[in-house]
């Protein structure tokens, strides 16, 4: 015997005699328990499991085991619906209306119906032990309706119904396994009748339909199409009722249970023009983000994702905007992705720049704009080891700031000023690109940006810091450097300061300006973020040092009485005066400060006067008054440059030796065209052959 679906979408069953008294009713599922032979949890997306056969979801299903073992037909599926009925039809409903789309998809089936438990007494073959089926048949698949509605010959009375799957659709013909997305068994009785309505909001950017109808008046448990549909420059963004969100799909089919008015709400399309985006449609349909929820903690936003084959970007920042307080802990309830090998990442523009950089910030203590990711080189955001690379996007994980699914939970700083922000939620192949990039197109990659709405912040930020390193600062307890305190205007610190060995403590001071000469400092009330910097002087005697060639010149150190100061020791504070001179036949050539080169304007004499508050090294280079003492030719053709500390030798193959200005041979290498040879900064002579170049390296 061959049974097909007979209506598009399930509706009212009348028996032979239509009759009103037999009109068929939908069963009440809430109380339902379902049992099947296997299930398969790594199905992903709440899929996979037996309970999804009465989820009242379409879009998610039950699928017999196929990660371990591959049991293959029969499979079984058993529905306890709690008490007795008077059954009149059942109706079946694939994963997909194409016979071969999905795996598993019912093609023959016996039913059984019983007031016993069924599967608790069947044989090696999974046929129920001394019951006949009520119906045995084969399903029709017309590529439009994953409904499979059968009305049995006659009113069955049974508690458990237990349908046996004896061949299936797949890919492979050699495997065998089966799905169900929903099953519904209807009764004897006479429907409740409910008027459903819809109305598009606003009404000039769409229309809504029920059943193809702005109203329509349906059974009660009957199912019921929604669709909405936008105008040019507009989309559909979701389904409300009472103000609730039902669903982001602008087509679904879903149960009559009371009187109701659905609304379609629609959006402006808005076209980004300050931050860089990607243009185009994602080319697959078998990745998409649907959608996700995002919460802080208190307050969730649900936010709809991309049409299959959609745009790669669309922007959502005028009205998926999540009000929020620094330091708030950012997580995501859900986050719907549909298919595998992708990966996630969230930005937020922290400066408002217009732009998203790549910087990790997990903990909102630096100035990183990615906040979160769920696998970058086979990594998570927390430095953990992306277990699951495949699922990456549909997997919960957990960290420090809690547990959230798709994407890690993340902090905002604590300090944020108020005001919009960017968040972008970027979905790629192993790639941070918060921008887009060649080929996201085709991996079914995405960028889709919301708002941040921050609040006025209930705190201040105090945060110390320590002048050039001379010290160790801290906030009340050692190793504090910032914190946060009550914005209430009657909060204080206490700052502490401890010098480093040869220092002394100076001061605090607080934009520029002095507040306090005493190390520990308890700081005036709190009424904005400060942040105080600790000073020091050097307490020790400072070394002066010179480098020079000898016989080109000299370095001369002076204290303020104008005396020499011979043994390079002077007291940190005082006054130097450095006197840089020539040997007689000698021009001054550069001059280095603490490795910093100063400005030459006389070439016999160059002096600076300073205040010492560290050590002091001081390097003057010569270079002959005279034509060069050392006589350049060319005989070899060798060409010497320097770049860097680096002398370059070109065009020249034989041995290379560089001589310093005390005639020591500092470096000999064999050139074959080229050489290169790393030196200090100093005057040199580079022998190449018979050929001799002076050089002067900075």
């Amino acid at each position: 015997m061959t049974t097909s679906s007979l209506f598009a979408t399930p509706q009212v069953v009348m028996d032979e005699t239509e009759e009103p008294a037999n009109e068929g009713v939908v069963i009440d599922r809430s109380a339902w328990v379902v049992t099947a032979s296997t299930e398969e949890p790594a199905e992903g997306n709440n899929n996979g499991y037996v309970r999804a056969a009465i989820d009242n979801d379409k879009a998610t299903y039950w699928h017999t085991q196929w990660s371990s073992a591959k049991p293959t037909v029969p499979h079984w599926i058993q529905f306890d619906m709690g008490e007795t009925y008077e059954i009149i039809a059942f109706d079946y409903v694939s994963r997909a209306a194409k016979a071969v789309q999905h795996n598993g998809n019912v093609k023959t089936y016996k039913l059984y119906i019983s007031n016993d438990d069924i599967s608790a007494n069947i044989d090696a073959n999974k046929v129920p032990v001394g019951l006949e089926p009520v119906m045995e048949g084969e399903f029709v698949y017309d590529e439009k309706s994953t409904n499979h509605l059968v009305t049995l010959q006659e009113v069955v009375e049974g508690r458990y119904v237990y349908m046996l799957i004896t061949d299936t659709y797949n890919e492979d013909p050699n495997t065998k396994f089966a799905n169900c997305a929903e099953f519904y068994v209807y009764r004897t009785g006479v429907a409740t009748k409910y008027e459903v309505t819809t109305v598009a909001s606003p009404a000039d950017y769409g229309t809504a339909t029920v059943n193809g109808k702005s109203s329509d008046e349906v059974a009660e448990n009957s199912f019921i199409i929604l669709s909405a549909n936008a105008n040019a420059g507009y989309e559909f963004i979701n389904w409300t009722k009472n103000g609730e969100f039902v669903s982001f799909e602008s087509v679904i089919e879903i149960s009559a249970t009371e009187a109701a008015e659905y609304v379609a709400n629609f959006a402006e399309i808005v076209e980004e023009t300050e931050y860089s985006t990607y243009s185009g449609n994602i080319t697959r349909d078998d990745r998409r983000l649907a959608s996700f929820k995002i919460s802080n903690g208190v307050e969730d936003v649900k936010v709809k994702g991309i049409e299959s084959k959609g745009r790669v970007y669309v922007n959502r920042s005028k009205h998926a905007v999540l009000s929020v307080q620094p330091g708030d802990v950012i997580t995501f309830p859900e986050f719907n992705w549909v298919g595998v090998w992708m990966h996630a990442y969230a930005y937020i523009d922290y400066n408002n720049d217009k732009q998203f950089n790549t910087v990790i910030n997990q903990d909102g203590t630096t100035d990183g704009e990615l906040v979160t990711y769920n696998c970058y080189n086979g990594v998570v955001s927390n430095g953990q080891s992306a277990d699951n690379v495949s699922n990456a996007c549909t997997i919960e994980y957990t960290n420090n700031f809690g547990k959230s699914v798709g994407l890690p939970a993340f902090k905002l700083p604590e300090v944020l000023e108020p005001g919009e922000y960017r968040m972008r939620i970027s979905v790629a192949w192993n790639t941070l690109s918060p921008d887009g990039y060649s080929t996201i197109a085709g991996d079914g990659g995405i960028l889709l940006d919301m708002t941040l709405l921050v609040g006025a912040s209930d705190k201040y930020r105090v945060r110390v810091s320590a002048a050039d390193n001379n010290g160790k600062v801290y906030i009340d307890a050692e190793n504090t450097t910032t914190k946060f305190v009550a914005n209430d205007g009657e909060q204080t610190v206490v700052l502490k300061a401890e010098p480093n060995e040869n220092y002394d403590f100076l001061n605090w001071t607080l934009n520029g300006e002095v507040v306090s000469t005493d190390a520990e400092y308890t700081t005036t009330a709190i009424t904005e973020n400060r942040d105080y910097i600790a000073n020091f002087v050097f307490a020790g005697k400072c070394s002066l040092d010179s480098d020079v060639a000898e016989g080109e010149g000299t370095i001369a150190f002076y204290d303020e009485k104008g005396n020499a100061i011979e043994d390079g020791k002077i007291s940190s504070g005082a006054k130097v005066r450095i006197v840089v001179t020539p040997a007689e036949g000698y021009i001054l050539d550069a001059v280095y400060y603490n490795y910093e080169e100063m400005e030459v304007t006389d070439p016999a004499s160059w002096t600076l006067e300073v205040v010492v508050t560290a050590d002091i090294i001081v390097e003057a280079y010569f270079e002959e008054n005279a034509e060069a003492s050392v006589e350049e030719t060319v005989v070899d053709a060798a060409q010497v440059s320097v770049a860097g500390r680096t002398i370059v030798v070109n065009g020249y193959t034989g041995a290379v030796r560089v001589v310093n200005v005390c005639g020591q041979t500092v470096a000999e290498v064999a050139a074959n065209g080229k050489a290169e040879i790393n030196v200090a900064r100093g005057i040199y002579i580079v022998v190449a052959g018979s050929q001799a170049n002076k050089v002067l390296v900075k």
